[in-house]
C-alpha cells in the first residue's frame, strides 16, 4: 500500500495499527504457492496507475466478452460447466466448490478468518477487512455468520 499511495497508507496505519493476512488458498487448493515468480508482475501492477490502451483493447476483445458470457451462462445453467473452456470451467468449479461446501471447504475457510476476527471484534479494535473476488464473498459470509449465527457484534469496515 505504501508503495502505491503513501498518504493513504499513512492514514490507514493511523486507524488500523496491525495487519493480518488470512491466507486460505492452501485450504482450497491443498497446496502452498510460492509467489516469488509473481513479484515482478505485482510490482509492475502496483506502479501502474490506470489501464493502458492495450489493457482496454484486451478487456474489450471478443474472447473476453465471450468469457464473460460463458461465466453468465454457467451462473444460470451450472450443468454446462464441464463443457466450458478450461479457464472458465476452473473458475466456475472453484466457485461451486465454495458454495456447495465441498469437503467442508467453505466452513473451514470461514473458520480460519473467524480465528483472526473474533478476538479483534471482542476487543473493539478498529478493523478494515479487505477481500478480492471470491475472498470478498468469503469475508461477507464470515461477517454474516459472526453477526447472525454467533451473535458477535462489532464494527468492521469492509
Amino acid at each position: 500500500m505504501r508503495r502505491a499511495d503513501r498518504e493513504l497508507a499513512s492514514s490507514l496505519q493511523t486507524h488500523y495499527s496491525q495487519f493480518h493476512l488470512v491466507s486460505w488458498n492452501h485450504l482450497f487448493y491443498h497446496a502452498y504457492k510460492d509467489i516469488t515468480p509473481d513479484i515482478p508482475w505485482i510490482d509492475a501492477l502496483i506502479n501502474k496507475h490506470g489501464p493502458s490502451e492495450q489493457d482496454i483493447q484486451e478487456a474489450s476483445s471478443w474472447h473476453k466478452r465471450l468469457d464473460r458470457a460463458l461465466f453468465n451462462l454457467a451462473d444460470h445453467i451450472p450443468f454446462v460447466i464441464p463443457l466450458l473452456p478450461k479457464d472458465v470451467n476452473s473458475a466456475a468449479t472453484e466457485i461451486n466448490h465454495y458454495f456447495d461446501n465441498v469437503d467442508n471447504i467453505a466452513s473451514d475457510i470461514r473458520k480460519l478468518l473467524k480465528q483472526t476476527l473474533q478476538p479483534l471484534i471482542e476487543k473493539k479494535e478498529s478493523i478494515l477487512l479487505i477481500g478480492h473476488s471470491l475472498g470478498s464473498v468469503i469475508a461477507y459470509d464470515t461477517l454474516w455468520e459472526l453477526s447472525y449465527q454467533e451473535e458477535l457484534h462489532g464494527k468492521v469496515d469492509f
